[in-house]
This record gives structure tokens, C-alpha cells and sequence, in this order.
């Protein structure tokens, strides 16, 4: 009896060093990070550019006019009313994020750069496709990746009002992230050209009154930038590491007694 005791203690403590020592490998390395995209519309409310998150410009291409900032007062107006107006079949349908090292990146808050040995990887809810690959600005050889987030269903469009549920996003930083800390991370839809064929980011008509819709549409192409501020959490493997390191060795210890 002693004998199979001492067996059963001998897995158990085998098994919390496995779980602890996978959970310290996650920690060392990934991070996840995960949001809820309907924040995208949380505009900021605050005159001039500022880092606290949300929506920060809408466009129908990239940096060409017309675009409306909402970090400008009097634009902020339009904005609110564009989204309440957004209904069934309309809203974000495509975005994406990236963490490159960019001069850019620090005036806009994110500090926080994506290391090219590492593939990042993404999550998304019912509806929707995550999928992971060479980033075009700079290019993938230059060791960046881009996640993309995208759906082909009307009704998960995400708006005021439509939560789709949540969305992550896993990368090995170049610099260490404490977890539990917030940091800003950029996401966006942008297109390079115009007409019915671009892909479009967001989808909207023209009908609601008081807007600039018909300066978009029917062109479509129509893009947007955000920042949210998202707390980091261990990546999956880390939190099962721990899960699974701290539950065997609790059971090893009241073995033990």
C-alpha cells in the first residue's frame, strides 16, 4: 500500500513540476491580449490627439480626405450621429493590428513591438475568421506579421449595440510585459484604392440625415484607425501551465500530510 502511495505521490509531483515549468516557459515569452471590438466606437471625447483609446479617424482611403477625426470638436458631432445611425447589415466588417517597430507607433501610444521569430496568432468569436500572415507595411520578410480579423455575415457586423463577443490576439514582444499592466495597441481597416471592388472595412449606405454618407458611398472602400487600451493576460498555455502545476501540486501536498 505504501508502495502504490508512494508511486501516486511521485506522478503527482512529476506532474505539478511539468504544469509549473510550462507555465514559466508561457510567462518568458507570449502575451495575450483581448478585446471587444464594438470599443472601436468609443470615440475620444477630448480635443486634440490624445492616447486614451477609441475610434480615432474614419476615411474612405488611406490618409486622402474626405476623413473625419475625433479628435477634432467639431467633427466629434458627425462621428456620434454616423455610428447611432448604423442598423442591420452595416458596421465594421474587416480590421486588422500589427505591432511593428514604426516611427509612428509611439505617437499614437503603442510602445510595444511583435517579434519576427515568433508567429502571432488570433482568436476570433462566431462569424468571424482570424487569420496570420506576412505584413505588407513593411513587408513579411522583414520579420512582422499582421493579424487580420474579417466576416462575410451581415448580422455580425460589429456596431453601437451589436457585441459579437470576444477577440484576441497572441505575439511575443521584443521587450518583457508585465501582466495585468494596460497598453495601447492599434487596430484598423484601411484601403490603397477605390470603387465597388475595394475591400471594404466598413459598410454603410447613404440614407441617414445629417451625414456624410454619400461622400463614401457608393465607392465603399471606407476605412477607419483605433487604439484600445487592453490589459495584458498570460497566453493560453501559460494559464493551463499554471492551471494544472498549482492543482497537482496542492494534491501532492495533501498526499504529503
Amino acid at each position: 500500500m505504501r508502495r502504490k502511495g508512494l508511486c501516486s505521490m511521485r506522478y503527482l509531483g512529476a506532474f505539478a513540476a511539468f504544469g509549473l515549468m510550462l507555465a514559466v516557459a508561457g510567462t518568458a515569452g507570449a502575451v495575450t491580449f483581448v478585446f471587444d471590438a464594438e470599443d472601436f466606437f468609443d470615440y475620444r471625447q477630448t480635443d486634440g490627439f490624445n492616447v486614451d483609446g477609441g475610434m480615432t479617424k474614419l476615411h474612405k482611403k488611406w490618409a486622402t480626405d474626405p476623413m473625419y477625426r475625433s479628435w477634432e470638436a467639431d467633427q466629434r458631432p458627425t462621428l456620434n450621429d454616423w455610428a447611432a445611425s448604423l442598423g442591420e447589415g452595416e458596421g465594421i466588417c474587416r480590421f486588422n493590428m500589427w505591432l511593428a517597430d514604426s516611427a509612428n507607433a509611439p505617437a499614437w501610444g503603442e510602445t510595444l513591438v511583435s517579434s519576427g521569430s515568433y508567429m502571432p496568432s488570433g482568436t476570433a468569436p462566431a462569424g468571424w475568421t482570424a487569420t496570420v500572415g506576412g505584413n505588407p507595411w513593411p513587408a513579411g520578410d522583414d520579420g512582422y506579421w499582421l493579424v487580420e480579423w474579417s466576416t462575410d455575415d451581415p448580422s455580425k457586423y460589429i456596431r453601437p449595440g451589436n457585441s459579437v463577443g470576444d477577440f484576441s490576439f497572441t505575439f511575443l514582444p521584443t521587450t518583457p510585459v508585465t501582466l495585468g499592466d494596460y497598453y495601447t495597441i492599434w487596430f484598423g481597416g484601411a484601403n490603397y484604392g477605390e470603387g465597388t471592388d475595394a475591400e471594404a472595412a466598413l459598410v454603410f449606405d447613404d440614407t441617414w440625415s445629417g451625414g456624410f454618407g454619400s461622400q463614401f458611398v457608393p465607392a465603399y472602400g471606407t476605412g477607419f484607425e483605433a487604439t484600445l487600451k487592453l490589459q495584458a493576460v498570460p497566453e493560453p498555455i501559460t494559464m493551463a501551465g499554471l492551471v494544472m502545476g498549482i492543482g497537482a501540486l496542492g494534491g501532492y501536498i495533501r498526499r504529503r500530510r
